[in-house]
């Protein structure tokens, strides 16, 4: 009989048997152009593959997503399903926008990245930056917690850690921008601007008012400047009361010596003591001469001689009077223009304050608009805190904390290159036996001796060897 008949046999008559090691060896032989033709093509392109790329740096970080119940009143609303917001999370971490805010970020220290690493000389605009940071970023939930670890693969390392740094902070601003109502925070944010440049200009103008009216701080100068006219009137009383003591005393002098021409000034404050010498010694030189008068006649030459010496100590001493009166008008001159000068500053401190009410009246004017500006400034500054409380009340996420600065914790290359071949090589060679077995399980031709007795229950009593055409 021949082995290879091909006899049609309905399949549910043939039992279904166990394949043993003999019979799998049997079947990898029969098929193994087909183990050959699925399994030499995936090793090859995972050679290649592991041959031509480069080495890959994987840099990660950590956040934690801190959920919530909604806090605005809703029917609607049900338990959160914590799954869905850490797997949205994980999408958004991978989206264009985060890729953009990144990318905006980034392309500063770009062209420092670019001159010490050449191979990221091929990055020219923000867009391909973004379009970079799309194709390594990868986000994943750590186990079955809140924590979502968002990594970066590239070649190089530090551009790696500043890619996975850049995308977590990227992912951290846009959740807190896209909690939030933009445009009425927007319109807040303009009129509040408004308002404030408002206030400005109202102060400048006051400030204006003030300036020009030689105030700083209004009610605060107007009375220290009351205070300083009490205090300049007291003083020019005070020297007024000198000068015109002092020219009483001069006065009286005069008068003293227009009746007694030998008349000495003699003054309690020491301000003549040249005088005051002058007259001791004077005294005591007329002591002299009475005792010298009565041992010398007159006309001796020490009587003559002590007289020459009185002669002119006493013109000294009428020197010394003529100086201390001279002295005494200076100071008293001195007074006088310190009393001119007290009563010009007292009449222009004076006007000063007549100035007040007018400039009072507009100051206040301008202190009830800016009074009602800054209600107004309150007000506005209340509505956009409440829309921005608004809309976080129906916010599931409501924080997001970065738990550590990124860092490399993977690096594929070497040893790791060679394992991943190995694996694509197990897999094509598990893949090309799956389609052998497959082959043959849809294969219903008769190959063995075995088969045959099977499907005709009979016995197999010889078998005939196939030929050739010629013979053989």
């Amino acid at each position: 009989m021949n082995r290879r008949a091909n006899l049609p046999m309905p399949a549910p008559q043939i039992e279904v048997r166990q394949l043993g090691m003999r019979e799998i060896l049997t079947v990898i032989i029969r098929r193994r152009w087909i183990i050959l033709c699925v399994a030499v093509p995936i090793i090859v392109a995972a050679t290649y593959g592991t041959i031509s790329s480069s080495d890959t740096i994987t840099a990660s970080g950590r956040v934690v997503i801190e959920t919530r119940e909604p806090e605005a009143l809703s029917y609607r609303t049900g338990t959160v399903n914590y799954d869905v917001i850490m797997s949205t999370a994980a999408q958004v971490a991978m989206s264009v926008p985060v890729a953009s805010y990144a990318a905006a970020s980034l392309m500063d220290t770009l062209p420092a990245f670019q001159r010490q690493f050449p191979e990221l000389a091929g990055i020219q605009t923000e867009g391909q930056l973004r379009d970079v940071l799309l194709g390594g970023v990868n986000c994943h939930q750590v186990g079955e917690s809140n924590i979502l670890q968002i990594s970066f693969n590239h070649t190089n390392p530090y551009f790696a850690l500043i890619a996975a740094d850049a995308l977590m902070k990227a992912y951290i601003s846009y959740s807190i921008t896209s909690r939030q109502n933009i445009p009425a925070i927007s319109y807040y944010t303009d009129q509040i601007n408004q308002v404030t440049s408002e206030i400005d200009s109202l102060l400048g103008v006051q400030a204006g008012i003030l300036m020009k009216a030689g105030y700083s701080a209004f009610e605060d100068n107007a009375k220290a400047t009351s205070a300083q006219i009490v205090q300049m009137e007291r003083s020019y009383f005070s020297i007024r009361a000198d000068r015109i003591a002092l020219e009483a005393k001069l006065d009286g002098m005069l008068q003293a010596v227009m009746d007694d021409n030998g008349y000495m000034p003699v003054s309690r404050e020491g301000d003549n003591w040249n005088i005051v010498d002058l007259k001791k010694r004077l005294d005591s030189q007329l002591t002299d001469l009475s005792k010298l008068r009565l041992q010398y006649n007159d006309d001796s030459e020490w009587v003559q001689r002590h007289l020459q010496l009185i002669a002119d100590t006493r013109e000294q001493l009428y020197h010394e009077r003529n100086n201390y009166f001279h002295h005494l008008g200076i100071e008293i001159e001195q007074l006088k223009k310190k009393e001119t000068d007290y009563l010009a500053a007292i009449e222009q401190q004076k006007q000063y304050l007549e100035v007040f009410p007018h400039v009072r009246q507009e100051v206040d004017t301008i202190e009830l608009s800016i009074e009602t500006q800054m209600d107004l400034l309150e007000s506005l500054q209340i509505k956009r805190g409440e829309v921005r409380l608004k809309a976080g009340t129906d916010q599931r996420v409501s924080n997001i904390i970065p738990l550590n600065q990124p860092s490399i914790n993977m690096v594929v290359a070497g040893s790791k290159k060679m394992l991943y071949l190995l694996l694509a090589t197990l897999f094509g060679v598990a893949l090309g036996l799956l389609a052998a077995l497959f082959a043959e399980n849809q294969d219903h031709r008769l190959y063995e001796k075995r088969q045959v007795q099977q499907y005709l229950e009979l016995p197999v009593l010889g078998s005939i060897t196939r030929t050739n055409a010629n013979g053989e």
